[in-house]
C-alpha cells in the first residue's frame, strides 16, 4: 500500500538526487526489515533493486525526513485507533439493538394472536426464545469444557473480572458449590453469597474451604413474603430483609443465579422491584403453566432483560418441565460488545 508518507518521501528523495552530484559515502543503511521492501525503499532512497549502494550526503537528510514522516504517519494511525473502535462498537450496537426491536415486535404479535390454552405442556416454553447473541458466551463450570447439569451459560466473564467490586448471588445449592468455585477461580474480586435453607448443617457440614474462596453461605431460603421467617419448615427470609441484613441494599448484583424449585415465580418479580440492580440472571423455570411462565417473562422484558440462552433440562423434569434461561441487562450486553470488538478477553486462560 502506498501511503501519503511514502509518496512524500519519494518526492524528497528524487529532489535530493537531482541536486546532488556527490558520490554516496560509506554510511550504514537504516535498519529496516529486509522483507519490507516498500518500506525500505522510501526510508532509504539509496536502496536500488538487487543492490545496496553507499548513501550520498544529500540523501542522508532525505532519509531522516522520510523516517520522521513515517513516524508521524504512525502517530496519526494510533490516534485514530480509538475512533475506529468507537465507531465499530456503535455500528454493531445499533444493528443488534434494531434486530432486538424487530424480534420483540414479531414475538409480541405471535403471543397476542395465540391463546394460552392452545399450548400443550411440552410446548409451554416454545414462545420464550433467545433474542440476543452474546459475543463472549461460555458454558460456565469448573473446567473450560463443562458437561452435565450443573454449569450455566454465561456472557462476558472477562467483564466480571475487570470490576473493582463484584457481587454474586446463588439461590439454591444442595451442597453443590461448583458454580461458586468456578466464579471464584476466574474472578477473585467477586464476593459470593449462596442461600439454601433446606440443608441440615448438623447432619452434613459445609465444605471447609468456602471462606478462602470468598463464598459466604446463608442457611435460609429466599421467599417473597417478608412477614414470614419460614418456608415449608425451613428458615427463610425475603429479598428485602436479606439485602438489609447483608448490607447490599442499593448494590449491583453482577450475577444472580436462582434454582429454587418454583419459587422463581414469586421471588423474581420482587427482585425486579427491589433496590438492587442485577446485570445477569440465570433462572431455572419450573412447571408447564404457559400463562404463569409468560407472566414471569413479561415482567423480565418490562425490566429490559434480554434472553441470550435457553437450555431444556433433559436430566430431569421429563425433559420439558424445567428450562434454564440466561438473561442480561442492556448495559452489561454493551460492555461485552465493547470488550469483544477491542479483543481484550482471555477467559480460556483461567479454566484450563
Amino acid at each position: 500500500m502506498v501511503t501519503r508518507a511514502s509518496l512524500t518521501c519519494r518526492n524528497i528523495s528524487v529532489r535530493s538526487r537531482r541536486h546532488s552530484r556527490a558520490r554516496c559515502a560509506d554510511h550504514a543503511p537504516l535498519a529496516v526489515p529486509a522483507r519490507d521492501t516498500e518500506l525500505s525503499r522510501f526510508m532509504n532512497p539509496c536502496i536500488r533493486p538487487k543492490s545496496l549502494r553507499p548513501v550520498r550526503d544529500a540523501t542522508i537528510l532525505s532519509a531522516i525526513v522520510c523516517t520522521s514522516a513515517f513516524a508521524h504517519f504512525l502517530i496519526q494511525a494510533t490516534s485514530h485507533e480509538e475512533s475506529f473502535y468507537t465507531q465499530a462498537i456503535e455500528n454493531i450496537w445499533s444493528k443488534k439493538s434494531a434486530d432486538l426491536v424487530r424480534m420483540r415486535q414479531h414475538r409480541n404479535a405471535v403471543i397476542e394472536r395465540l391463546p394460552s390454552n392452545d399450548l400443550s405442556d411440552n410446548s409451554a416454553y416454545d414462545l420464550i426464545e433467545p433474542e440476543w447473541s452474546c459475543e463472549l458466551e461460555h458454558r460456565f463450570g469448573s473446567t473450560l469444557f463443562a458437561p452435565g447439569d450443573g454449569p450455566k451459560y454465561v456472557c462476558g466473564i472477562d467483564v466480571l473480572r475487570e470490576y473493582d467490586e463484584c457481587l454474586i448471588y446463588s439461590i439454591g445449592s444442595s451442597y453443590d458449590f461448583t458454580f461458586e468455585y468456578a466464579v471464584s477461580k476466574v474472578a477473585q474480586n467477586c464476593e459470593i453469597h449462596t442461600f439454601d435453607g433446606t440443608m441440615n448443617l448438623l447432619d452434613r457440614p459445609l465444605p471447609s474451604n468456602l471462606t478462602m474462596h470468598n463464598i459466604h453461605f446463608h442457611n435460609w431460603n429466599i421467599i417473597a413474603d417478608c412477614t414470614s421467617d419460614y418456608d415449608g419448615g425451613h428458615n427463610a427470609r425475603c429479598l428485602h430483609r436479606t439485602f438489609e441484613s447483608l448490607g447490599h441494599r442499593g448494590k449491583t448484583i453482577s450475577w444472580f443465579k436462582i434454582d429454587c424449585e418454583g419459587c422463581e415465580y414469586e421471588v423474581i418479580p420482587h427482585l425486579l422491584m427491589s433496590s438492587v440492580k442485577v446485570e445477569q440472571l440465570f433462572i431455572e423455570v419450573h412447571g408447564t403453566t404457559h400463562a404463569q411462565i409468560l407472566k414471569l417473562f413479561k415482567a423480565l422484558w418490562d425490566a429490559d432483560f434480554i434472553i441470550f440462552h435457553k437450555e431444556r433440562n433433559h436430566w430431569g423434569c421429563d425433559g420439558y418441565r424445567c428450562v434454564e434461561f440466561s438473561l442480561m441487562s442492556p448495559s452489561y450486553a454493551r460492555q461485552v460488545s465493547e470488550q469483544y470488538v477491542r479483543g481484550s478477553w482471555s477467559f480460556h486462560e483461567y479454566l484450563t
